[in-house]
């Protein structure tokens, strides 16, 4: 499967060290993001409510902010998933028209990905906005996040092993949130990589082959609610 990294990660910039902060406020910076890292860690939710559907959600989420892989796997699963008679449809974020307030609706690097490579991408500064354009009889790949309300589908959390998991939450580090707070988000937990870079609790428990999971789901029926 094809891994890219989908330009830079939103906190990378946000945890890049000023030349000031590198000096003379070091320690008392990185006490500051400390501190406000437990805080976050603390509260962060990785699940998110998502509307009742006829057809099946399927959730992809990552443990980190930004470069897991998530959006290639969602696309990957999206092919896999879909057929003549039944595409699936993506549903991505519009993050910048959040920054905008709303004015504009500038295509993301994710979106970007997406449509120049699926046919069935629905976008919105909302998700649930972008679930309410699809079809209601067309399942549904989720680039992110993670939520227990899949309508028959599941929720997936990756872990791109290429390099260790981060130990920190923002603005410390680019954890989404606790694992503990993740897995019990996730319905399956599939880890790609370095065996030596394995999260604790990839190895058992939910966790599965993303080839096990795939052979699962493209056997789901086309009824809407099956039991599958």
């Amino acid at each position: 499967m094809e891994i890219v990294r989908l330009g830079a990660a939103p906190w990378e910039a946000a945890l890049a060290p000023s030349e000031r902060s590198a000096a003379a406020d070091a320690g008392l910076v990185s006490a500051a993001r400390m501190l406000a890292s437990r805080l976050y860690g603390r509260f962060a939710e990785p699940a998110r409510p998502l509307p009742k559907r006829a057809a099946p959600v399927f959730c992809v989420g990552s443990t980190t902010l930004g470069g897991g892989g998530k959006t290639p796997f969602s696309l990957a699963l999206a092919r896999a998933l879909s057929t003549p008679s039944r595409p699936v449809a993506l549903v991505t974020h519009r993050y910048r028209a959040l920054a905008t307030g709303g004015r504009s609706s500038p295509m993301s690097d994710d979106e970007r990905y997406l449509r120049g490579r699926w046919d069935h991408v629905y976008a919105a500064p909302t998700r649930v906005a972008a679930f309410d354009a699809v079809p209601p009889e067309m399942p549904i790949v989720v680039d992110g996040p993670l939520s227990r309300a899949t309508s028959g589908g599941a929720s997936l959390l990756l872990h791109d092993g290429t390099t260790p998991i981060p130990p920190h939450t923002p603005p410390a580090g680019p954890l989404r949130a606790t694992l503990k707070r993740l897995y019990a988000a996730a319905d399956h937990r599939l880890f790609f990589g370095p065996s030596e870079h394995r999260p604790p609790g990839f190895g058992g428990g939910r966790s599965n082959s993303t080839s096990k999971v795939l052979r699962r789901w493209r056997r789901f029926p086309t009824t809407p609610r099956a039991s599958w």
